[in-house]
């Protein structure tokens, strides 16, 4: 009977024993896992604010010399130029707005209905939503250009799609 009592105790332990081990060993993976992510999120922001700094340089040149033209002749160049940099970026939609926030040129390859914005200015949490293709997009800022005479600014948006999220898994794609 004591044999079997101890036997009992030893197998209780063992149990106690493996499951904290068990336990431990999954708030580890949990926590590898988070920073993971974290850190794939962070390059994806990096990889979107570098990216939209470039294509805000790019329109800058483009539309160099263009002071005078009419605003036909400015949307025309500027929707040549987007054309191709948001096929060969993350950016599916470009929006050039003046010091005001009124939007002067808007653009975009996936589908002409604006996404709207969920929160302030583009900035660490800024997001919007596109009813017409039912993504959310992630607002990034391109940073000062001149569109004609006008100071403006260049606002990016990046869809949150199948593709993002399979780059947060697996970088290489």
């Amino acid at each position: 009977m004591v044999l079997l009592l101890v036997v009992t105790a030893i197998a209780g332990a063992l149990t106690l024993l493996i499951d904290a081990g068990i336990n431990n060993e999954r708030q580890q993976q949990v926590t590898e896992a988070g920073s993971y992510f974290a850190r794939r999120i962070d390059k994806l922001e990096d990889d979107w604010r570098n990216s939209a700094f470039s294509v805000a340089q790019q329109a800058e040149m483009w539309m160099s010399g263009s002071d005078a033209a009419p605003d036909a002749v400015l949307n025309a160049r500027m929707r040549t130029l987007l054309l191709t940099l948001l096929e060969q970026t993350d950016f599916t939609y470009a929006t050039i707005s003046d010091a005001g926030g009124a939007v002067l040129f808007r653009f975009g390859t996936r589908s002409q209905e604006a996404p709207q914005a969920t929160s302030g200015v583009p900035g660490p949490a800024a997001w919007a939503w596109s009813q017409g293709d039912g993504l959310v997009y992630r607002i990034v800022d391109g940073g000062a250009l001149r569109f004609g005479s006008t100071p403006a600014r260049l606002t990016l948006y990046a869809p949150v799609d199948n593709a993002v999220l399979s780059r947060l898994v697996y970088p290489s794609t």
